[in-house]
């Protein structure tokens, strides 16, 4: 099956989602996480706020329960630029991987 309207991160409900976002790219990348992530945390309505973390170049990509983990890789003819794969536990979001190709 695919997403459904009521899988989500879990969150209070009250001063919107926090989230934290791990940057794991090449610095090539950096730039465009940078831009992106402010414009996210910009929004408005302000129901966003984020928090980054810089680790080590993962091409694998692996998950870190609790965030949203950005990586880059050559993943081959895949048909995608990015894709975002996350992990549910009773239809809540517990982590997430978003691959640029």
């Amino acid at each position: 099956g695919g997403p459904r309207d009521n899988d989500a991160w879990r969150h209070d409900g009250n001063d919107g989602l926090k989230m934290t976002v791990v940057n794991s790219l090449e610095g090539v990348w950096f730039p465009f996480f940078d831009a992106v992530m402010d414009d996210w945390d910009r929004g408005i309505p302000d129901a966003l706020t984020l928090s980054k973390e810089t680790v080590p170049y993962d091409s694998r990509c692996s998950s870190i329960k609790g965030k949203l983990k950005v990586c880059n890789d050559n993943y081959g003819d895949t048909q995608w630029k990015g894709i975002n794969l996350i992990t549910l536990q009773y239809n809540y979001i517990t982590d997430s991987v978003a691959k640029m190709n």
